[in-house]
């Protein structure tokens, strides 16, 4: 799952060219991101983090953003699993919580959890 944060009402086909993002995918944008010079307009919808849930980690993740992010618009984009059995080896994993702890209205939100 990847999470984005936007000022701006965006149609939810803005995050189709994300359908197969994997984490160096991602990765490589963040990089991007950060290697434009300062005043450069940042991208909309912004990625802030990738998830991925796992066995070795329980099937919880929680991620604290580097910088806290202000924004009126929270976007999570589920992604293909991409285990090589898809769901036929029975370990189908469903999504039971998501919690972004931050404040009311549009203001920055500095942690995300997935489990």
């Amino acid at each position: 799952m990847m999470v984005f944060v936007s000022n701006n009402d965006l149609p939810l086909n803005s995050l189709d060219k994300y359908h197969d993002c994997t984490f160096e995918d991602y990765e490589r944008l963040v990089r991007e991101i950060k290697a434009q010079p300062v005043g450069t307009p940042l991208p909309d919808p912004l990625p802030v983090a990738y998830f991925w849930l796992s066995q070795e980690f329980g099937y919880v993740q929680s991620q604290t953003l580097e910088v806290g992010r202000g924004c009126a618009y929270v976007y999570l984009k589920l992604l293909r699993s991409d285990s090589p059995f898809g769901n036929r080896d029975g370990n189908v994993i469903s999504l039971r919580y998501i919690h972004l702890e931050g404040y009311y209205g549009p203001q920055s939100f500095p942690t995300v959890s997935l489990a």
